[in-house]
């Protein structure tokens, strides 16, 4: 009888080894292939994120820049309690009688006179005259540009009220009268905005 040869254990060893192999490295490859993909988008996040900071800071200091532009933060000269006037001087350029004076700060002073005749001045510090202006040109019905030693500003009335305020830098100064609508402090409405126009007048040219 023919014996049967047994196979070779380490050939089929080595070609089942052989087979693998290929499937090894294949499997290798494409991890390296993910690892370097999901590296990449890693550091494309990174780069995302980085440019987004940069971004954002960029535009607050655009916008600080813009904010500090926009306020003036030189201020202007010192004022006299009441504007450096006296009670005498008010009744003089408005015309009306029996004015007394009501209240007296830093800032502002007060006059009354008749029933409901009123004469003001205040001085806003750090607060710009052109956002004044924008609440005026709401309230009145007539508004001017006007000049007052060397100073601009504005100068509104309507019905018996005139009022005018000439800005200095990051402040302003403002003079309003009211006439009386009946009897002697009714002087019309040109004799009141004359007389703020003045009293403002005095009040620039005795500042500090």
């Amino acid at each position: 009888m023919r014996s049967e040869q047994a196979p070779d254990t380490a050939t089929a060893a080595t070609v089942t080894t052989t087979l693998a192999m290929p499937n090894i490295r294949r499997y290798r490859v494409r991890d390296e292939l993910e690892l370097i993909v999901r590296s990449g988008v890693s550091i494309v996040v990174v780069l995302i994120a980085a440019l987004l900071v940069i971004t954002a800071c960029a535009d607050d200091a655009a916008d600080d820049a813009q904010t500090t532009t926009a306020t003036p933060t030189v201020t202007g000269p010192s004022f006299r309690a009441c504007g450096g006037v006296d009670l005498d001087e008010v009744a003089t350029q408005t015309g009306f009688s029996g004015v007394r004076l009501v209240a007296e700060t830093t800032a502002e002073c007060q006059w009354v006179a008749g029933n409901s005749a009123r004469v003001s001045f205040n001085w806003y510090r750090g607060s710009p005259i052109d956002r004044e202006r924008g609440g005026v040109e709401r309230t009145k019905d007539f508004i001017q540009d006007v000049e007052i030693a060397g100073h601009t500003g504005f100068i509104a009335w309507q019905g018996s009220v005139c009022e005018t305020g000439i800005g200095f830098d990051a402040d302003f100064i403002e003079w309003s009268a009211r006439m009386d609508e009946t009897g002697a402090n009714n002087v019309g409405i040109e004799k009141v905005c004359h007389a703020v126009r003045e009293l403002a007048r005095i009040s620039i040219e005795r500042a500090k």
